[in-house]
Protein backbone atom coordinates (compact mmCIF):
# COMPACT_ATOMS: atom_id res chain seq x y z
CA UNK A 1 0.00 0.00 0.00
CA UNK A 2 3.17 2.18 0.68
CA UNK A 3 4.59 1.65 -2.79
CA UNK A 4 8.00 1.75 -2.10
CA UNK A 5 9.46 1.35 -5.78
CA UNK A 6 12.34 -0.29 -4.46
CA UNK A 7 10.70 -3.73 -2.59
CA UNK A 8 8.81 -4.15 -5.01
CA UNK A 9 11.91 -3.84 -7.92
CA UNK A 10 13.54 -6.21 -5.23
CA UNK A 11 11.05 -8.62 -4.66
CA UNK A 12 10.51 -8.59 -8.72
CA UNK A 13 14.30 -9.34 -9.54
CA UNK A 14 14.38 -12.18 -6.79
CA UNK A 15 11.34 -14.30 -7.84
CA UNK A 16 12.36 -13.51 -12.05
CA UNK A 17 15.99 -14.83 -11.23
CA UNK A 18 14.58 -17.90 -9.27
CA UNK A 19 12.35 -18.69 -12.05
CA UNK A 20 14.97 -18.14 -14.93
CA UNK A 21 17.56 -20.33 -13.25
CA UNK A 22 14.86 -23.17 -12.96
CA UNK A 23 13.10 -22.90 -16.09
CA UNK A 24 14.82 -26.06 -17.35
CA UNK A 25 14.51 -27.92 -14.31
CA UNK A 26 12.36 -31.12 -14.05
CA UNK A 27 11.71 -33.54 -11.04
CA UNK A 28 9.47 -35.18 -9.67
CA UNK A 29 8.29 -35.98 -5.83
CA UNK A 30 10.42 -39.06 -6.15
CA UNK A 31 13.14 -37.29 -7.39
CA UNK A 32 12.94 -34.49 -4.23
CA UNK A 33 12.68 -37.24 -1.34
CA UNK A 34 15.82 -39.48 -3.12
CA UNK A 35 18.02 -36.69 -3.27
CA UNK A 36 17.16 -35.57 0.39
CA UNK A 37 17.39 -38.77 2.00
CA UNK A 38 20.32 -39.52 0.51
CA UNK A 39 21.94 -36.48 1.18
CA UNK A 40 20.91 -36.18 4.52
CA UNK A 41 22.04 -39.60 5.18
CA UNK A 42 25.61 -38.87 4.03
CA UNK A 43 26.15 -36.10 5.77
CA UNK A 44 25.14 -37.56 8.78
CA UNK A 45 27.15 -40.54 7.98
CA UNK A 46 30.53 -37.85 7.99
CA UNK A 47 29.78 -35.81 10.54
CA UNK A 48 29.49 -38.16 13.42
CA UNK A 49 32.51 -40.39 12.18
CA UNK A 50 32.82 -42.10 15.84
CA UNK A 51 30.16 -44.81 15.00
CA UNK A 52 32.29 -45.80 11.75
CA UNK A 53 31.33 -45.25 8.12
CA UNK A 54 28.04 -46.22 7.16
CA UNK A 55 26.20 -46.80 10.46
CA UNK A 56 23.35 -44.55 9.14
CA UNK A 57 22.00 -47.37 6.66
CA UNK A 58 22.58 -50.31 9.89
CA UNK A 59 18.51 -51.31 10.35
CA UNK A 60 17.41 -51.23 13.81
CA UNK A 61 14.20 -52.62 14.95
CA UNK A 62 11.55 -50.80 15.64
CA UNK A 63 10.32 -52.16 18.63
CA UNK A 64 13.57 -52.16 20.55
CA UNK A 65 13.56 -47.89 19.60
CA UNK A 66 10.33 -48.09 21.06
CA UNK A 67 11.28 -49.74 24.07
CA UNK A 68 14.70 -47.65 24.23
CA UNK A 69 12.29 -44.43 24.24
CA UNK A 70 10.37 -45.79 27.21
CA UNK A 71 12.71 -46.74 29.06
CA UNK A 72 14.18 -43.36 28.96
CA UNK A 73 11.09 -41.73 29.63
CA UNK A 74 10.65 -44.21 32.79
CA UNK A 75 13.95 -42.83 34.09
CA UNK A 76 13.53 -39.66 33.14
CA UNK A 77 9.81 -39.49 35.41
CA UNK A 78 10.20 -41.74 37.61
CA UNK A 79 13.34 -42.97 38.95
CA UNK A 80 15.54 -40.49 38.06
CA UNK A 81 13.25 -37.96 40.89
CA UNK A 82 13.45 -40.31 43.66
CA UNK A 83 17.08 -41.26 43.09
CA UNK A 84 17.80 -37.88 43.76
CA UNK A 85 15.69 -37.69 46.86
CA UNK A 86 17.44 -40.30 48.25
CA UNK A 87 20.90 -39.48 46.95
CA UNK A 88 19.68 -35.83 48.74
CA UNK A 89 19.62 -37.49 52.26
CA UNK A 90 22.49 -39.42 52.50
CA UNK A 91 25.23 -37.56 50.20
CA UNK A 92 23.83 -34.05 50.04
CA UNK A 93 27.23 -32.62 48.67
CA UNK A 94 27.45 -35.05 45.94
CA UNK A 95 23.37 -34.57 44.89
CA UNK A 96 24.11 -30.63 44.64
CA UNK A 97 27.38 -31.42 42.27
CA UNK A 98 25.47 -33.60 40.22
CA UNK A 99 22.19 -31.61 39.96
CA UNK A 100 24.27 -28.63 39.37
CA UNK A 101 26.17 -30.38 36.65
CA UNK A 102 22.55 -31.84 34.68
CA UNK A 103 21.23 -28.18 35.29
CA UNK A 104 24.80 -27.00 33.44
CA UNK A 105 24.04 -29.53 30.94
CA UNK A 106 20.55 -28.79 30.02
CA UNK A 107 21.63 -25.54 29.78
CA UNK A 108 24.14 -25.92 26.89
CA UNK A 109 21.95 -28.64 25.14
CA UNK A 110 21.25 -26.85 22.37
CA UNK A 111 24.91 -26.04 21.79
CA UNK A 112 24.58 -29.70 20.76
CA UNK A 113 24.78 -28.34 17.25
CA UNK A 114 27.92 -27.70 17.44
CA UNK A 115 28.14 -31.48 16.49
CA UNK A 116 26.51 -30.86 13.23
CA UNK A 117 29.43 -29.40 11.71
CA UNK A 118 29.04 -26.22 12.57
CA UNK A 119 25.23 -25.56 12.10
CA UNK A 120 24.84 -22.53 14.31
CA UNK A 121 27.55 -20.79 12.10
CA UNK A 122 25.64 -21.27 8.88
CA UNK A 123 22.27 -20.62 10.67
CA UNK A 124 23.55 -17.33 12.06
CA UNK A 125 25.20 -16.20 8.80
CA UNK A 126 21.90 -17.12 6.81
CA UNK A 127 19.71 -15.38 9.76
CA UNK A 128 21.94 -12.16 9.22
CA UNK A 129 21.60 -12.06 6.03
CA UNK A 130 18.10 -12.19 5.43
CA UNK A 131 17.91 -9.62 8.24
CA UNK A 132 19.95 -7.08 6.34
CA UNK A 133 18.37 -7.43 3.30
CA UNK A 134 14.67 -7.52 4.83
CA UNK A 135 16.14 -4.16 6.30
CA UNK A 136 17.58 -2.46 3.32
CA UNK A 137 14.43 -3.58 0.39
CA UNK A 138 11.86 -3.22 2.99
CA UNK A 139 12.24 -1.65 6.42
CA UNK A 140 13.98 1.37 5.12
CA UNK A 141 11.69 1.98 2.46
CA UNK A 142 8.63 1.39 4.53
CA UNK A 143 10.27 4.31 6.77
CA UNK A 144 10.84 6.58 4.34
CA UNK A 145 7.07 6.47 3.19
CA UNK A 146 5.57 7.06 6.46
CA UNK A 147 6.19 9.98 9.17
CA UNK A 148 9.39 7.81 10.97
CA UNK A 149 12.33 9.07 8.39
CA UNK A 150 15.23 6.96 8.22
Amino acid sequence: MLRAPISWIFTLAVIGWIVWQTWELRLSVDDVISWLSTTGLDWLDAIVPWFGPGWTYNAVGIGAAILVAIAFGVLAALIWPKLISRLGHRFPRATRKILFAVKWARSYAANVLWLLGGAPIFIAIIGAATAWIAHLFYHRPFLSRTRNRV
